[in-house]
């Protein structure tokens, strides 16, 4: 049994190498987290023949976060079944998670927008995107930011010197270690700004 791969927080790859010594061998892998139940699954390729060793492989999708796995190799053929010795790899926290939240305070020249974030026992700095299209082009930091620990937290970003009667399109961005993550777009539309009544021009009124 060989060291386990691209570990993440829900899957992993196993490996091994088996010599079947000439007898047509089937090989699975054993796995499951430590002091809970055992999965069997075959190998990739699950027949190993010849007298040479074959490198076997099993990709592990839907596994736990944060937890510690247990696996090992296993060779059955006519005679008999053969294990490896064990192995164990821990699985990573979860990315944090983003929600976008709606707007307010949108006035002609500003606004505020808002998120929440999980960072998952991570350290995420929180920003904006936003902009006329979803390019988006600009960006603001959150407040607060960043983010860490395993609770839900508001963060927020003020607006400012934005174009009356515009839609802008804004999501919240978490950035972390292991990259970032993206909440969806949103979408607000900023008043157009209504006439001064101290500039109101009036026409003389001619009597006919």
């Amino acid at each position: 049994t060989e060291a386990a791969t691209d570990v993440t927080a829900a899957g992993a790859t196993l490996h091994g190498t088996v010599n079947a010594r000439n007898d047509e061998t089937e090989v699975s892998f054993a796995y499951g987290p430590r002091g809970g139940a055992t999965t069997t699954a075959a190998a990739a390729p699950a027949t190993a023949t010849g007298l040479g060793d074959t490198a076997v492989t099993l990709t592990l999708t839907d596994l736990a976060p944060e937890t510690e796995y247990l696996f090992r190799v296993v060779a059955e053929s006519d005679g008999g079944t053969a294990h490896g010795e064990d192995r164990t790899f821990t699985t990573l926290l979860p990315p944090p998670t983003v929600t976008t939240l709606a707007p307010s305070q949108v006035s002609p020249l500003g606004a505020e927008i808002h998120a929440t974030v999980n960072a998952r026992g991570h350290e995420a700095a929180v920003t904006f995107e936003y902009g006329e299209t979803t390019a988006y082009g600009l960006t603001s930091a959150g407040t607060p930011s960043p983010v860490t620990g395993r609770e839900d937290v508001r963060v927020t970003a003020v607006l400012w010197n934005l174009t009356p009667g515009a839609t802008y399109h804004y999501r919240a961005v978490a950035a972390y270690a292991d990259g970032a993550v993206y909440g969806e777009d949103r979408t607000f539309t900023t008043p157009e700004i209504p006439p001064d009544p101290g500039h109101t021009v009036l026409l003389p009124l001619v009597r006919r």
